[in-house]
């Protein structure tokens, strides 16, 4: 057993106005069990908490956890009279680091962005960038990757719940989780290159997620929100077409290019599609004399459908948020005018739900269940009838029916 504990600093959270120490435990034989230690400096070394600057406090306080971790390797206990020359070893010069971890971020942005495509690139990119940002203004873009703990990744986790919301709210775990999960395949990439020998992010632990479900729109609802944006945005009733009539999820629409309309359909990309395999979509005539308009008014094959200028171009939109945000003026109406009582799960997405549930619940008119389900599941491209049949239950899609006749009971 080794006698010791590996030393761990105790920053909190950067605050430089409350003490800083490395917090270890020691084996002690007399009382045979683990004493809890912390120490601040070293006999003639330098008092960690009268450091001013963050940077050299972190740089000071690194030296010291290096060395008290060294000690006790060494033998050393509290107990034991400390000499000088026994602070640091003299055997083991200190190790240049090779990497510090802003550069190492900018090596793994570069790998990566060689394996990625366009969009996911830019996600990709804006959370490392964002990551390494963060490090730098807490004084630790100069360490090394292996110097940050799992207390440097929550502390930046934190900093991400307070941010990272919508409409000045925190963010959603969901959003936290997503961001631990990049950070542990930055650090895993880290290793693979051999920058770094270990991951922080290991034993960190997702917050449980609050499952949000869209919820569909009546039939007169949707008749209603498509006259108010007849009247006040054209062009998101334009891509929620694609949504209705071709049950592509926004992100998806985003990404068509004018290249991916062929004679005999929509060409979803793999790259572009949530189940990562090119699929041909059928062109419906309703959706057919949207589609032409659209291709009419496009200058090159690269052009995306949508874009900013709403025309086709060859800049895309920035995001879902895009059109989402435009979505938001059609809820407000509905509930103020209309008298809904819509929240963020009455979505653009919802749209899809709503069309699927029609379509769904007309084949049932004259089908079989397993007939309807079959036809459905050819149009949503849903890839099992079993991941059909829990979608229909999730979104309490099937409604059923009276089951009172098969009751032998008379009560």
């Amino acid at each position: 057993m080794k006698p010791y504990r590996k030393p761990t600093i105790v920053d909190h959270d950067g605050d430089l106005s409350k003490q800083w120490y490395v917090y270890f435990k020691w084996w002690d034989e007399d009382t045979q069990q683990f004493v809890k230690a912390k120490r601040s400096k070293l006999p003639n070394g330098q008092a960690i908490n009268r450091i001013e600057g963050k940077r050299e406090r972190y740089k000071q306080i690194g030296l010291l956890c290096d060395a008290l971790e060294f000690l006790l390797s060494q033998g050393w206990t509290p107990k034991t009279p400390l000499k000088d020359e026994q602070i640091i070893p003299k055997a083991e010069p200190e190790q240049e680091i090779k990497w510090t971890v802003a550069d190492a971020l900018d090596e793994v942005e570069k790998i990566k962005s060689q394996h990625l495509g366009k969009f996911g690139n830019r996600t990709f990119k804006s959370k490392i960038r964002d990551f390494k940002t963060f490090l730098i203004n807490e004084g630790k873009g100069t360490f090394s990757p292996d110097q940050l703990g799992r207390r440097d990744i929550t502390q930046y986790l934190r900093h991400i719940k307070s941010t990272k919301g919508q409409n000045g709210e925190e963010a959603s775990a969901r959003t936290r989780n997503n961001y631990l999960t990049e950070l542990h395949a930055i650090f895993e990439k880290m290793i693979e290159e051999e920058i770094a020998t270990k991951n922080p992010c290991k034993g960190i632990q997702k917050l449980r997620e609050t499952v949000t479900r869209h919820q569909a729109f009546t039939r007169e609802q949707v008749a209603q929100m498509g006259e108010w944006m007849d009247k006040n945005d054209p062009y998101l009733k334009t891509f929620s077409y694609f949504i209705g009539y071709a049950f592509l999820r926004p992100s998806e629409i985003l990404r068509l290019q004018v290249k991916d309309i062929q004679a005999n359909g929509i060409l979803l990309r793999a790259k572009n599609a949530k189940t990562a395999k090119s699929v041909i979509i059928p062109i419906i005539d309703r959706l057919k004399p949207v589609l032409d308009e659209i291709l009419q008014q496009a200058n090159s094959p690269e052009d995306y459908l949508f874009s900013a200028e709403q025309v086709p171009s060859s800049k895309p939109v920035g995001g879902t948020q895009y059109f989402s945000k435009r979505f938001d003026k059609c809820r407000q109406y509905m509930n103020k005018e209309k008298g809904c009582s819509f929240t963020h799960e009455h979505s653009l997405y919802a749209m899809r739900h709503t069309f699927i549930k029609d379509l769904y619940l007309h084949f049932k008119e004259t089908m079989t269940r397993d007939q309807a389900e079959f036809r459905t599941m050819q149009i949503t491209r849903h890839q099992t009838t079993s991941a059909l049949r829990a979608y229909i239950r999730d979104y309490s899609i099937d409604t059923l029916e009276d089951w009172g006749e098969a009751y032998s009971i008379d009560y």
